[in-house]
């Protein structure tokens, strides 16, 4: 069994009687999510000092609860995909049949991408996540010490304690409503799915309510996945937002009264922030790129029934659908938002330091040309800048940041366009044209 207890010293004038919030141990509430919905099959310990950090260990699977819920989870969606279907292919071909003869192409097609996108996506990152457990432990140590060295730097715990709370009221509001949502879905997908007049048996009901639960309940997990990624994304943000005000203040004194030790040393824990911030993209640069698919099948998936719940005119579950539309935008634009955050407040960071250095080389200049050491100001006097660059969470497919976010609401819509002209070639589903009132709407 691998542990790491990260030697993090804390402070004597701190006791158990008084504590204050810390970077770390807010960690623990994503972490218990992530193993509820099995997408962190690695055991949390906390140490009982919310100014600790949580102990991480990987014993082996069959010791892990987290991990034998991940095998859980993947085992049930292989039952439910290649068993229910079989058993209610009456009722499938039933419900396709509706779209027959108009508009089922685009309705297969569509259909057949949120299927793959929701079942191999969820899928293949459990396997992901799974195979590569052990990586994370070494890149927790890491960031722990990291941690402890940026708090130190200053005295940031008033922003840090107001840090906290604010990313625990976000995660526990995006949990309340997820949790909201996803029971209203699932009572009114389970009235569709149930009301045809194939459920005569009991087995059958079972079958289908079996079936409407596991899909439903694997799209409510996957709704979490992210929470790693948002809970060390907005750490990021926090870091170098504090790093920057350090250097900020450390520049109004004037190039004579700043200490070069200070800024020195803070330009060193921006470099290491840099460092961390890269090994967080390799350690999780497969499981954002599901992600993004994932996210793309989705939006296409729930905006084309939007289109067509409205032309329905069945509103309540259409409301359903854009209520969770938009809490699913708002989680993505949460990472997305940091991620942008996180890399416009480091390139000030950079231009803050080649500022700084060219305001010390101005004084250290005019202080030499007093003493008459210099004539002028040459380029053999000039040193060479610290060559620093933006943070940015890169993969080899993408950057993270709000630019995407546009991008796939943009690249969503204009495929959305294009879906509803061809289906006004092909024409509409006839479960739509046969409504009074459809007609004419869809002809103008």
């Amino acid at each position: 069994m691998t542990q790491v207890i990260p030697t993090i010293p804390t402070s004597p004038s701190r006791t158990l009687t008084n504590p204050k919030p810390s970077l770390l141990h807010c960690a623990i509430l994503p972490f218990r999510i992530l193993q509820i919905c099995g997408f962190f099959p690695l055991c949390v310990k906390s140490r009982g000092d919310s100014t600790t950090p949580p102990v991480i260990t990987t014993p082996p699977w069959f010791q892990s609860p987290s991990t034998i819920w991940l095998f859980t989870l993947l085992f049930s969606t292989i039952f439910s995909i290649f068993i229910t279907p079989f058993v209610q292919v009456g009722v499938y071909t039933k419900s396709v049949t509706e779209f027959i003869p108009t508009g089922r192409t685009t309705f297969f097609a569509i259909n057949v991408c949120w299927l793959a996108c929701s079942i191999c996506g969820p899928f293949i990152s459990r396997i992901v996540i799974l195979c590569g457990r052990k990586s994370f432990v070494p890149f927790w140590d890491n960031y722990c010490h990291l941690i402890y060295k940026i708090k130190n730097c200053g005295n940031i715990e008033p922003q840090i304690s107001q840090h906290v709370k604010w990313v625990r009221r976000r995660f526990i509001t995006h949990a309340t409503l997820q949790v909201a949502l996803s029971i209203a879905h699932y009572l009114v997908s389970l009235m569709y799915a149930t009301s045809s007049d194939k459920f005569t048996l009991v087995f059958s009901f079972l079958a289908a309510s079996y079936q409407t639960l596991s899909l439903a309940m694997a799209g409510f997990l996957t709704f979490f996945s992210l929470h790693a990624l948002i809970y060390f994304v907005t750490t990021y943000e926090f870091c170098v937002t504090q790093l920057l005000s350090k250097l900020q203040e450390e520049r109004r004194l004037g190039p004579h009264l700043w200490s070069q030790y200070n800024i020195w040393n803070t330009v060193q824990l921006y470099m290491q922030l840099e460092e961390h911030v890269r090994d967080f993209s390799n350690l999780f640069k497969t499981l954002l790129n599901i992600f993004v698919i994932y996210s793309l099948g989705y939006l296409l998936y729930f905006m084309y029934f939007i289109f067509l719940l409205v032309a329905m005119n069945d509103y309540m579950f259409n409301s359903l659908n854009v209520i969770q539309l938009i809490v699913f935008n708002w989680y993505i634009c949460w990472l997305a938002s940091s991620a942008s955050g996180l890399e416009e407040k480091s390139r000030i960071f950079c231009v803050t330091v080649k500022y700084v250095q060219l305001e010390g080389l101005g004084a250290n200049w005019q202080r030499q040309k007093v003493e008459g050491q210099v004539d002028n100001l040459s380029a053999a006097t000039l040193p060479g800048f610290i060559g620093l660059d933006s943070i940015t969470i890169r993969t080899s497919v993408l950057d993270l940041n709000l630019r995407l976010v546009m991008s796939m609401i943009a690249a969503i819509g204009t495929y959305l366009v294009i879906i509803v002209q061809f289906q006004a070639i092909e024409g509409l589903p006839e479960v739509l044209i046969n409504q009074p009132g459809n007609i004419s709407h869809y002809h103008n």
